[in-house]
C-alpha cells in the first residue's frame, strides 16, 4: 500500500515507502535539498580547514625560533585540556602579541622577548591545525584538508619572499618593521573564525558531549547517516584499558604498547625524514645555492627564490587533490624517489659542473625539482599521516611529540646547513642529503601504511589488528555498507572485550543494519546481547528496533516493544508513532493504522507530513473514502499540505467514481496556486475513461500533453529513490494513458493528441 511518487516543478521526488533508513526519519528525501546540504558541508569543512591553517602561514614567513619547540610539546596537553578550537584561539592570541612586540620592539632585548612569544604561538599552531582539521574532516577529503597547514606555510614561504623582494628598496630600519607587522593579519582573521568554526567531534565524544559532537557531524557530513556511523565509530575509539581505568597519556607515550609503538616510529619518523632530507636547507640558503651555482646579481638571486617559492606552492597545491585519490604512499614513493634523485643531481652538478651557464641552469632545475618533489608527497603526507594514525586519547600528544621532532630536526639542519657546507662543500652537504633521502625510501616502504579510505578510527584498528587485520579491514561502518554485518558484530564484540566504549549508538547501528538486509532474527538477538550486557537503550535504538520490525511486515512484534519502551520509562516520540503507522499501513491494516494515528494525535504527537500521506493513501485505497474525506479536510485545517496530499484524496474519489468531487479538488489546487501535475491528471483521465466520458477524456489529455509532453515521458522519466515506487507506477497508474488512447484511436476521435506512448 504505498503512495505513487510525485515530482513536483522544483524536481524533489517523493519516494513510495522507504522505511528503516538509518536515522528512522520515515520522510521523503528531497534530492535538491540532499543536493543543498551536501554542497554546504563542503564548504563548511573547507572554511573550517581555511582557517585552521592560518598560523601555518608564519611558520613558512620566517617566525621561527627555538621556543616554537615549547610551543608544540604544551600544545598537546592543552589541547586534550580546553579543546581543539580554543587551543587555536590561544596560538593566535600569544602569537598576536609576540608580532605586535616585535614590530615596535626598541631595543633587541625587546625584540627576543616578542620572538619567545611568537615562537610559542607558531608552536601552538603547527601542531594542532593538522589535529583538529583531520577530526573534523569527512573520511573521502581529510588528505585534501589536512594538506591545508602545509599549503599555508607554502604561501608564507613565498610571501616572505616576495615581501624580501618588494621591500628591498625601503630602509632597512622600516622594512623589517613592516614585514613582522605584516604577520599579525593571519592571526586576526583567526579571532574572527572562531565565532564560526566548531569544536573538534572527536573531543567532544571524548568529553562525554555526544549530542554536541552529533551537531558537529551532521554539518560536516554530506548524508546523515554516514553522521551516524562516524559517530558510533569515534565512540568505539574512545577506548579504556580492559582494567576499565585509563593510563596517563605520556605514560603510554613513553612506555607504548605494539600497537601504539609502530604508530610513534611512523609518525615520528616520517616528520624527522622530512626535514632531514634537507628542504629547509633548500628553502631557506636557496641564495646561497644558487650563488655557489655561479649567479652573483642580487637581483637575480631574488628573482630565482621567487621562482622556488613559486614552484614549491604550485607542487602542493597538485598534491592537495591527488592525496585522497592516489592514496598517501603512492605520493610518497614518488616524493622520496624523485628528491634522492634531484638532490644527488645537484650535489654532481655545484661538485663537477662549475659555475658555467650549464651548471647555473641545471642547478636552478634540480633545486625547484627538489622542492617540487617534496610537495607533492613528503610536504603534505608528513602531517596528514601523523594527524590520522594515532588514537584519539592519545593523538593531540602524539601529534605534538611528532611536532617537535620536526621542529627540532628543522633546527639541526638549518644551523648546521653553513657549518657544514664549508667543511665538506655545498655538493658534498646535498650528497649526504641524497643518501637520507634514499633511506626515507626504504622507511617508506617497511613501515608507512596506506590509510586513504579509512576513518580515522579504522586507522587505529588496523594498527591494533596487527597483520591480521591488514588484509581484512572489517570495520563496522564499511562492514555495513558492505552488507558484511557478521563481521562487524564480531568485531564490535572484540572491541567491546578488549575494553572499548561500545554504548547503544554503537548497537542500534549494527540493529539497522540487520534489518536493512531483512536479517530480523540477526537484529533482535543483536537487541538481546545488548540488554544483556546492561547497555540501556535510549528512545532512539528502540525506534531503530521499532522502525526495523515495522519495515519487515513485523508491527505486532513492534507494537510489544512500544510497549517495553514505555515501560522503561522512557518516552516515545514522532519517529516512533509514524513508525507504527507506516508499518500498518504496509501491512493494509489501515484501521489499526488511523487508531494509532489518533492515539497519538491525543498523546499531542505531530505525525509527519509523509506518513499522513501514506495514511491517507491507504484509506483510499481500501475504499474508506469518508474516512480519508474527513482525514483530508483536518489535515488541511491543521498545516499546510502539498500536492501529494491532493493527489492521493483525488486518486480516492477518482477510484469511488466521483469524478465530480476530483474536478473540484482540481480546481481548489489551482486556487490555492498548487500546480496540478500529472499524476493529478492521470487519475481524473482514468476515472472519465471507466465512466465512458470520452470527449473529456480526450480534451483533458490533450491539456495533459501540453503542458507536460509526451506520456513516456511523462510516466517513465521520473527520477525515483527506489525500484519499489517505480514499478509501482508503472503497474499501477502508468497503463491508463495507455487505455485512452487505444479507445479514442479505435473510435477514430484521435486527431490532435499528439502523445509518443511508444
Amino acid at each position: 500500500m504505498t503512495l505513487p511518487a510525485v515530482e513536483n516543478d522544483g524536481g524533489s521526488v517523493f519516494p513510495a515507502v522507504s522505511i528503516g533508513n538509518k536515522r528512522n526519519k520515515y520522510q521523503r528525501m528531497d534530492s535538491d535539498a540532499e543536493d543543498n546540504h551536501r554542497s554546504r558541508s563542503r564548504k563548511y569543512v573547507m572554511a573550517c580547514a581555511f582557517f585552521a591553517s592560518l598560523n601555518n602561514v608564519l611558520l613558512g614567513y620566517g617566525y621561527l625560533s627555538i621556543i616554537s619547540l615549547f610551543g608544540s610539546l604544551a600544545g598537546g596537553r592543552t589541547s586534550d585540556s580546553i579543546g581543539r578550537k580554543w587551543t587555536m584561539a590561544l596560538a593566535a592570541l600569544v602569537f598576536q602579541t609576540g608580532a605586535a612586540v616585535m614590530a615596535v620592539a626598541p631595543s633587541f632585548e625587546v625584540l627576543m622577548i616578542g620572538r619567545t612569544f611568537a615562537g610559542i604561538g607558531i608552536g601552538l599552531g603547527v601542531m594542532i591545525a593538522p589535529v583538529y582539521i583531520a577530526e573534523i574532516s569527512p573520511t573521502v577529503a581529510r588528505g585534501f584538508l589536512t594538506s591545508f597547514p602545509e599549503i599555508f606555510i607554502n604561501l608564507g614561504i613565498l610571501l616572505g619572499y616576495v615581501s624580501n623582494y618588494a621591500f628591498s628598496g625601503l630602509s632597512v630600519h622600516i622594512s623589517w618593521r613592516i614585514m613582522l607587522a605584516v604577520g599579525i593579519l593571519p592571526s586576526v582573521f583567526i579571532g574572527f573564525a572562531l565565532c564560526v568554526i566548531p569544536e573538534s567531534p572527536r573531543w567532544l565524544v571524548l568529553k562525554g558531549q555526544v549530542d554536541r559532537a552529533r551537531e558537529v557531524l551532521m554539518k560536516t557530513n554530506e548524508r546523515d547517516d554516514e553522521a551516524e556511523e562516524r559517530l558510533a565509530e569515534i565512540q568505539l575509539a574512545a577506548a579504556k584499558t580492559e582494567g576499565g581505568e585509563e593510563r596517563p597519556v605520556w605514560r603510554e607515550l613513553l612506555s607504548p604498547s605494539p600497537a601504539v609503538r609502530k604508530m610513534l616510529i611512523v609518525g615520528f619518523g616520517i616528520q624527522c625524514f622530512q626535514q632531514i632530507t634537507g628542504i629547509d636547507a633548500t628553502v631557506y640558503y636557496s641564495p646561497e645555492i644558487l650563488k655557489e651555482a655561479g649567479i652573483q646579481d642580487e637581483t637575480k638571486l631574488l628573482a630565482a627564490t621567487v621562482a622556488v617559492g613559486i614552484t614549491k606552492t604550485l607542487f602542493i597545491l597538485i598534491a592537495t587533490f591527488m592525496i585522497d585519490s592516489v592514496g598517501r604512499k603512492p605520493l610518497l614513493y614518488v616524493s622520496t624517489i624523485g628528491m634522492t634523485l634531484c638532490l644527488f643531481s645537484l650535489s654532481f652538478t655545484l661538485t663537477f659542473l662549475g659555475q658555467g651557464t650549464l651548471g647555473i641552469a641545471l642547478a636552478l632545475l634540480f633545486v625547484c625539482g627538489n622542492v617540487a618533489f617534496f610537495s607533492i608527497g613528503m610536504g603534505p603526507v608528513c602531517w596528514v599521516l601523523t594527524s590520522e594514525i594515532f588514537p584519539l586519547r592519545l593523538r593531540a600528544q602524539a601529534s605534538a611529540l611528532g611536532a617537535v621532532g620536526n621542529r627540532v630536526c628543522s633546527g639541526l639542519v638549518a644551523m648546521s646547513f653553513l657549518s657544514v657546507s664549508r667543511a665538506i662543500t655545498v655538493g658534498g652537504t646535498f650528497f649526504v642529503f641524497s643518501l637520507v633521502s634514499a633511506l626515507s625510501v626504504v622507511f617508506v616502504y617497511m613501515l608507512v601504511p596506506e590509510t586513504s579510505g579509512k576513518s580515522l578510527e579504522q586507522i587505529e584498528l588496523m594498527f591494533q589488528g596487527g597483520m591480521e587485520m591488514k588484509g581484512a579491514e572489517v570495520e563496522l561502518g564499511d562492514a555495513e555498507r558492505l552488507r558484511k554485518l557478521d563481521e562487524a558484530h564480531n568485531l564490535l564484540d572484540s572491541a567491546r572485550k578488549r575494553g572499548y566504549i561500545v554504548d547503544e549508538v554503537s548497537y542500534g547501528t549494527l540493529i539497522t543494519g540487520y534489518f536493512r538486509e531483512e536479517k530480523v532474527e540477526k537484529a533482535l538477538e543483536v537487541w538481546e546481547e545488548m540488554k544483556k550486557i546492561k547497555i540501556i537503550p535510549t528512545v532512539s535504538t528502540f525506534n531503530s528496533l521499532i522502525g526495523g520490525l515495522c519495515h519487515n511486515g513485523k508491527t505486532e512484534l513492534a507494537m510489544e516493544k512500544f510497549d517495553e519502551l514505555a515501560e522503561s520509562g522512557l518516552l516515545p516520540d514522532d519517529t516512533t508513532f509514524n513508525s507504527i503507522i507506516l508499518g500498518y499501513c504496509k501491512e493494509a491494516r489501515v484501521e489499526k493504522a488511523f487508531e494509532f494515528y489518533n492515539e497519538s494525535v491525543r498523546h499531542s504527537f505531530k505525525t509527519d507530513s509523509y506518513t499522513c500521506n501514506i495514511l491517507l493513501n491507504g484509506l483510499c485505497k481500501e475504499g474508506m473514502t469518508e474516512k480519508a474525506l474527513n482525514f483530508f479536510n483536518s489535515l488541511i485545517e491543521e498545516r499546510e499540505v502539498d500536492t501529494v496530499t491532493y493527489n492521493t484524496m483525488i486518486s480516492g474519489f477518482c477510484k469511488d467514481r466521483k469524478v465530480k468531487e476530483a474536478f473540484d479538488l482540481l480546481s481548489e489546487m489551482e486556487e490555492k496556486k498548487l500546480e496540478p501535475d500529472r499524476f493529478t491528471y492521470n487519475s481524473i483521465v482514468t476515472a472519465l475513461m471507466e465512466d465512458g466520458k470520452l470527449s473529456e477524456a480526450e480534451e483533458l489529455l490533450e491539456k495533459v500533453s501540453v503542458k507536460f509532453g509526451s506520456a513516456k515521458q511523462s510516466l517513465q522519466g521520473e527520477t525515483h529513490e527506489n525500484a519499489e515506487s517505480k514499478e509501482e507506477v508503472n503497474n499501477t497508474e502508468g497503463i491508463a494513458y495507455s487505455d485512452v488512447i487505444n479507445e479514442l484511436c479505435s473510435r477514430g476521435r484521435s486527431k490532435g493528441v499528439t502523445i509518443d506512448v511508444t
